[in-house]
């Protein structure tokens, strides 16, 4: 295949390699969530402090990453950095902000949407680029591709920890 297809029925994500995280804005705070289930909020401090200005009772299922700065500058995706996070979180959030990747969103009771898992891809889509359109300036980046839903090059959205550092993926 020498060209991806286009049209309403496909939808397409980036690839990347980090950890994969529900992400729980509660009423008091942050809670992020392993694929297996088990609480990764204190490996990712830095995600749940930044994730404080999403609306509350808002939930997002993407994937924790780091970019690492190269010798010139550019940063690029680390798996390594992120795989080491649950040894040295603390050291490695201070060398390398984590930055989340959303590419849906499953409840956003804020905006009337209690439980969107039962909704099409189009409209949680829709409630994931309404909530990125609406946090601090700097921290969301749209990154996806999505035949026929919005106009944008990516499916994921970005949030970084950087509080409003821009970085370039």
């Amino acid at each position: 295949m020498t060209q991806l297809p286009t049209g309403p029925l496909w939808a397409y994500e980036v690839k990347v390699d980090g950890h994969r995280t529900v992400l729980w804005r509660t009423e008091e705070g942050v809670r992020l969530q392993s694929r297996t289930g088990r609480d990764v909020t204190a490996l990712w401090m830095d995600l749940a402090v930044a994730a404080m200005r999403l609306p509350p009772l808002l939930i997002l299922d993407g994937e924790a990453v780091v970019y690492v700065a190269d010798a010139d500058g550019t940063a690029h995706l680390s798996f390594a950095a992120a795989q080491s996070r649950p040894a040295r979180a603390r050291e490695l959030a201070a060398q390398h902000l984590a930055t989340y990747v959303a590419f849906d969103a499953l409840a956003h009771p804020a905006a009337g949407f209690p439980d969107l898992c039962p909704r099409p891809y189009s409209e949680r889509r829709q409630v994931l680029l309404d909530v990125s359109s609406g946090t601090a300036a700097g921290c969301w980046r749209s990154w996806s591709k999505a035949g026929g839903i919005g106009d944008d090059a990516s499916a994921g959205t970005v949030f970084h920890s950087g509080h409003g550092a821009s970085r370039t993926p």
